[in-house]
């Protein structure tokens, strides 16, 4: 075979039914691919995101509800992360005094 003879049957076969269902075929593998790997690194960023959530979650919002066996009855001794609650004592303007629930008087 000479190079011509080569460029026809390269050409014939290129201009073929089976040449165009195998680009198709490639084609379609690679988009697959392509969403499949855009969900991977969709998905490793939420877990991402969630894990760091829960290694953060005592340090911005105090300890889990229940928590170790050892913290239950030590949850009581937690100070009040919210401000001031209770029974309001004493009003003298600017100052209001509020009774806290562990007993300790807190001025606002």
């Amino acid at each position: 075979m000479n190079k011509e003879q080569i460029k026809n049957e390269i050409k014939k076969f290129a201009e073929s039914k089976n040449f165009k269902k195998l680009i198709y075929i490639l084609s379609a593998i690679v988009v697959v691919t392509l969403v499949f790997q855009a969900g991977m690194m969709a998905g490793y960023r939420r877990a991402s995101f969630g894990r760091d959530w829960g290694d953060n979650y005592e340090r911005n919002f105090g300890p889990k509800r229940g928590g170790p066996d050892f913290m239950r009855n030590r949850v009581k001794d937690i100070p009040n992360a919210h401000g001031a609650i209770g029974r309001i004592i004493k009003v003298e303007f600017p100052n209001i005094v509020v009774l806290d629930k562990d007993q300790t008087e807190k001025i606002i």
